[in-house]
């Protein structure tokens, strides 16, 4: 059945997860890395020996949302013939039960106080990398917003998802990949306009060390609807 309206929900969807390959990172570090295919499947960023790098990328091509006017009427009728809750028994508004339905009784309408924010929420990020030989010198990770202003002649301003600082990283040399996750602190969803998210990576590579970086896998909650 078709409606004038549209489907709204309250509850994200917890289980969202993106990947952030090679393909997806530059470096912009003065040290050299190279895009090397290491075997079938397995594709890196490869770093030398005393390299000072900075691999980022910006969270392109996700859909993040800014909030709109909610829709909260009842379309389909109730027990008292008419749209949306009222004074009848089993009208109330579905935001006025507590818990997973079935629901048994009714309460009063609760009505809603503002929007619910929708869209994106980055709860961690999974990095996956391996170290040669001797200990990483520098390894660190952060997640930034970058918020730009129509007509100022400031910079965009930074805001910390995740600081960049050491957040769990590894930087001690074994055979064996490496897969940490860097949680966030406090997500919330990501309702600005006009920003950017920009992931980053910076490593210092010793005498006689190596590093690969292979990406990342970030998980988020996510509502679109």
């Amino acid at each position: 059945m078709n409606t004038q309206g549209r489907f709204e929900m309250d509850t994200p969807m917890t289980d969202g997860v993106f990947p952030v390959t090679v393909d997806d990172l530059n470096n912009y570090g003065a040290g050299a890395a190279t895009k090397t295919r290491n075997a079938k499947g397995d594709y890196s960023f490869n770093v030398a020996a005393s390299q000072v790098t900075v691999f980022a990328t910006s969270f392109a091509g996700l859909i993040f949302r800014t909030g709109m006017l909610p829709f909260l009427q009842e379309q389909f009728g109730t027990a008292a013939g008419v749209a949306g809750p009222t004074a009848v028994a089993n009208t109330s508004s579905p935001d006025a039960q507590v818990g997973v339905p079935p629901f048994t009784g009714t309460t009063g309408l609760i009505p809603a106080t503002g929007f619910i924010a929708k869209g994106i929420k980055i709860v961690n990020i999974a990095l996956k990398y391996r170290i040669d030989t001797n200990p990483l010198s520098l390894h660190t990770i952060g997640l930034t917003r970058s918020q730009f202003t129509d007509n100022s002649a400031a910079a965009p301003v930074a805001t910390d998802i995740i600081a960049n600082a050491a957040n769990g990283l590894a930087t001690a040399a074994r055979a064996n990949y490496y897969v940490t996750v860097i949680p966030v602190a406090a997500p919330v969803f990501s309702v600005a306009d006009l920003n950017d998210i920009w992931l980053e990576i910076d490593t210092t590579t010793p005498a006689g060390g190596a590093y690969r970086l292979y990406g990342a896998t970030v998980r988020v909650a996510f509502n679109y609807n």
